[in-house]
């Protein structure tokens, strides 16, 4: 990652704006990935169908190597096995999340589980909460919500770790692979085989794809951050500012206070309300969307679909 705080606000910008066109450029590659990954597995599904084994899909399609979402929970569940494993780190999360991660950086004794910790972030950091929106927290600016997931997996029974798991996941995929195969003949096992084959590919690709778009994203939401520091603008309110208005707001942020409360407003309602699965064409009038409170509700209404999409 590169530094933020000796960079200048022209250079901070700059990665902005790179990060947008970098999310331009590869969101296609995404989706491409996307539909190929989410082709095969239509394909599997209708062959173990054919072979009498529908549930085996799901077993087929997982445990693929190399996944670049499998790693951080690995690593997430390595810092709460060393937090279980240690009195003076059990005593600390102990106390609560708030305040943790600056007691813990003053203990002499969690000098090796901060250390440990700083690599995590300095790897995965790009990672959190709706990791393909921009204004979301990550792990790498905002350390807490790392550590909320560290604290509830200090208290996880042995039998969770996420390694042994996905090798479980692999043996299952082998064997299930291989046992609705026997039951196939002719050209369904050749195509069985080649969707099986272009899984195992775009699987992981996607995966990778996304996490080559989140960085990305990370690297703009560091810069952005550092921006708001420098120009007292909140973190929060920066992430509702157009980026033509990023210049004006920084030099004069009490210029755009109406605005962004405003937009604040907007968003808020907005996140009361659980918008439309799809529309076709224009986007119905979000006044009309289903509260949050009553999804279950709507869940329970909502059961038709479609067959066509423009």
């Amino acid at each position: 990652m590169s530094p933020v705080r000796s960079a200048s606000d022209a250079d901070l910008l700059t990665r902005v704006r790179q990060a947008s066109r970098w999310f331009e450029r590869m969101l296609p590659e995404m989706m491409t990935v996307t539909l190929h990954a989410g082709a095969s597995r239509i394909v599997i599904e209708r062959m173990a169908a054919a072979a009498g084994e529908p549930d085996a899909a799901n077993a087929i399609t997982s445990g693929f190597g190399g996944v670049a979402s499998a790693s951080p929970p690995i690593a997430l569940w390595d810092l709460g096995r060393k937090v279980r494993q240690s009195s003076q780190l059990q005593n600390h999360f102990g106390q609560g999340v708030e305040g943790l991660d600056q007691r813990l950086r003053t203990d002499p004794e969690c000098v090796e589980f901060v250390e440990a910790f700083d690599a995590f972030l300095r790897r995965f950091g790009y990672h959190g909460a709706d990791e393909l929106e921009l204004a979301s927290p990550k792990w790498g600016t905002d350390p807490d919500l790392a550590l909320r997931i560290v604290e509830r997996l200090r208290e996880a029974p042995d039998d969770r770790d996420p390694a042994e798991a996905a090798q479980t996941l692999i043996a299952k995929r082998v064997t299930a692979t291989a046992r609705v195969r026997q039951k196939l003949r002719g050209p369904r096992r050749l195509l069985f085989d080649r969707a099986v084959g272009s899984a195992s590919l775009y699987v992981p690709e996607r995966e990778n794809t996304k996490a080559a778009l989140v960085r990305a994203l990370f690297e703009a939401r560091r810069a952005l951050n550092e921006l708001a520091r420098r120009h007292a603008v909140s973190c929060d309110d920066i992430y509702l500012l157009a980026h033509e208005e990023l210049e004006p707001a920084l030099d004069d942020p009490a210029a755009f206070a109406s605005t962004i409360e405003a937009r604040r407003a907007q968003r808020n309602s907005l996140q009361q309300r659980v918008p439309p699965f799809w529309f076709e064409h224009q986007i119905s009038d979000p006044a009309g969307w289903p509260l949050r409170t009553d999804r279950g509700r709507s869940r329970a209404r909502s059961t038709g679909v479609t067959t066509r999409v423009q």
